[in-house]
């Protein structure tokens, strides 16, 4: 890895029924805040490195370890079980639903080999120096699954400029020809974020955090027909024999969700 991680040196007893508690030496580096990351252009080239090179570890790694170990079907599947758990509550915009069945749908976006995922990546894991990752924590949300988990913060918070430098600095750590599909998974993966925050609210029984998310999945619906509004007065308009059947389910352009979700704490949607 190209960062350092936290090295349990001790557990130290927690009163007399109250467990243990790790010890571990102090990392190196900050934390920054969202906007500071997104800010902050020359992070996006080693943010980029760092996190491929904990995607190119052997996923044996963890797969001995006995953590979480999700084909690609399995990731998929489970993606439509907390999509379909949340629509049971009403409050899932048609537009929204109809979206996501589409991309779940499509196959070319599903052909990835399982990796390493630190699996609640946000700034609070990060800890950086100008220039520099040092350092990853809180990996207890560890698995093998799609690396567009991960990205999907990533995705979420940076402006265009970050998000050019960290695709192409990702790809070329990585070795990838095409990122298309693991950026327009990671975009959904963001979109997703959301639908856990209302689970996660609708398993607390937290009105305020169902009320939010609620508020959040009607902006981003609306977010993303005026995308979509937009890109079909600006395309050409087709004639009658060149109608395309599938233009509906074309994917739309990247919402920015850092500027959607500015009065929610990104790092505890992401952590969930």
């Amino acid at each position: 890895l190209l960062f350092d991680v936290p090295r349990p040196s001790a557990l130290v007893q927690i009163g007399k029924n109250e467990g243990f508690a790790m010890v571990a030496p102090a990392l190196p580096g900050g934390l920054y805040a969202d906007d500071d990351i997104a800010r902050t252009v020359s992070l996006a080239k080693p943010l980029a490195e760092a996190l491929a090179s904990l995607h190119s570890l052997r996923p044996s790694v963890l797969q001995r370890t006995g953590v979480p170990d999700y084909s690609v079907d399995e990731c998929r599947q489970h993606i439509h079980a907390e999509i379909d758990e949340a629509a049971e509550s009403g409050v899932i915009p048609p537009s929204l639903y109809n979206r996501w069945e589409g991309i779940l749908d499509d196959v070319n976006l599903w052909r990835f080999t399982p990796r390493v995922v630190h699996g609640a990546l946000s700034a609070e894991c990060l800890w950086l120096k100008p220039g520099k990752v040092c350092a990853i924590s809180d990996f207890s949300r560890a698995h093998v699954g799609d690396p567009a988990e991960d990205l999907a913060w990533v995705v979420s918070i940076a402006t265009d400029e970050f998000l050019d430098a960290f695709i192409d600095a990702y790809a070329k750590a990585r070795r990838l020809d095409d990122t298309s599909a693991l950026i327009e998974r990671s975009a959904f993966m963001g979109e997703i974020a959301l639908v856990r925050w209302l689970l996660h609210g609708m398993h607390a029984h937290d009105q305020e955090i169902i009320e939010d998310a609620r508020g959040l999945l009607r902006e981003l619906a609306d977010a993303l027909d005026e995308t979509a509004a937009e890109a079909s007065d600006q395309a050409p308009k087709p004639g009658p024999d060149d109608a395309d059947p599938d233009q509906a389910n074309q994917p739309t352009e990247r919402v920015d969700m850092n500027q959607l979700t500015e009065r929610v704490d990104m790092n505890e949607v992401f952590g969930r």
